[in-house]
């Protein structure tokens, strides 16, 4: 259970090098980092963060659309095509990621007694602890793709005069079909190098077979149609505070694609997280009790869990991931090296908030 605190928790530093500086935003790392100078009489907000689990689900849409001659294929061509406008889905991918955002329920307040001008304290953009006298890179959002952009299909036909000529549909098809056959042999013709009066090598002879072959392809879209693919990525958000028993987080069709997750349509996409690391559960009381024992910079120590994410029984994903909503918390006053002549670099992980490392930093920091 989460305890609401009633104030921010005052928490005096009492080692010198952890000071605050002028805001100073990096854009590379999405940190803002923050120094003595200008904000020791202030002291600064920092967020511990809460799992977030960030699922993407990569989905194809194909269409196909038929040529203006797709009935004669099987007749002039010998071969099936499509006769009918058919658009179909298909899930290409899908992934499941822990993010971290702010929780507000855990926010502290940094007091320091001491000011040095080289020291600083950074936080991400939105108020989560990254690190003291350096930083570390948070883990980035993945932005939802555009949808993808299929290419050109190329050149026209270029028909003989009698096609225009043709009254009839099946007349036009006849004559499409016998030219399609002639530029295929043309360019038999060109590759075992029997063609006469052609190119047999170099920039004239590959500029010749592109465009037979970009012409066999224009003429051949006249009966077998064209296939368009576009690609797209959804994301769904889910703060986990227990563990989730097959959730339906959306639904599928091959027919339209993705569904709400309410929709009678398609079948269900569902989402289990089974804990693999968790702390003991505590009551409000025990829990408030320990909350107290807390002095310093706090931390999370998160919990971990196994998603699974299903189409009907086919499973599209199964990872292992960091829960901190299924760890608890610690301090870091007394994990801290004390030295009058070392200055020390703290790293946290700003997805989990779960300390990295302390280093030593051979030199002040400019």
């Amino acid at each position: 259970m989460v305890i609401m605190h009633k104030a921010l928790q005052q928490l005096s530093l009492l080692v010198a090098f952890i000071v605050l500086c002028p805001m100073m935003a990096w854009a590379q790392t999405d940190v803002v980092r923050y120094s003595a100078t200008e904000y020791q009489d202030r002291g600064v907000v920092y967020y511990l963060p809460k799992s977030q689990l960030d699922i993407a689900l990569r989905v194809v849409k194909t269409t196909v659309t038929p040529g203006e001659f797709s009935e004669y294929a099987p007749l002039l061509l010998g071969q099936k095509v499509a006769t009918e406008l058919t658009v179909s889905y298909e899930i290409e991918s899908a992934e499941v990621r822990s993010l971290g955002v702010p929780d507000q329920n855990y926010s502290y307040l940094v007091e320091f007694k001491a000011a040095q001008p080289y020291s600083y304290v950074a936080l991400t953009k939105n108020g989560i602890l990254s690190g003291i006298n350096g930083y570390s890179t948070p883990l980035q959002e993945e932005v939802a793709s555009p949808p993808f952009t299929p290419r050109q299909e190329g050149v026209d036909p270029l028909l003989p005069r009698e096609f225009a000529l043709a009254t009839s549909r099946a007349k036009k098809a006849q004559i499409a079909a016998n030219h399609l056959f002639s530029l295929r042999e043309d360019l038999m013709s060109l590759l075992s190098g029997k063609a006469e009066f052609a190119p047999r090598e170099g920039e004239a002879y590959t500029l010749a077979v592109s465009r037979l072959e970009g012409q066999i392809a224009a003429v051949e879209r006249l009966f077998v149609g064209t296939t368009e693919r576009e690609s797209l990525t959804q994301h769904y958000k889910v703060e986990p505070e227990e563990e989730i028993n097959h959730r339906t987080i959306a639904r599928f069709s091959p027919v339209v694609g993705l569904l709400p997750a309410t929709s009678r349509e398609g079948e269900a996409i569902t989402l289990d997280l089974k804990a693999t690391r968790r702390a003991p559960l505590l009551s409000p009381e025990e829990l408030a009790k320990q909350e107290r024992k807390l002095h310093g910079i706090i931390y999370n120590l998160p919990g971990s869990a196994t998603a699974r994410l299903h189409k009907g029984s086919h499973l599209l994903a199964e990872v292992e991931v960091p829960i901190t909503q299924f760890g608890t918390r610690a301090s870091l006053a007394n994990q801290i090296p004390k030295s009058k002549d070392n200055i020390f670099s703290i790293l946290f992980d700003t997805d989990t908030g779960a300390l990295l490392g302390i280093n030593p930093l051979a030199m002040p920091m400019p």
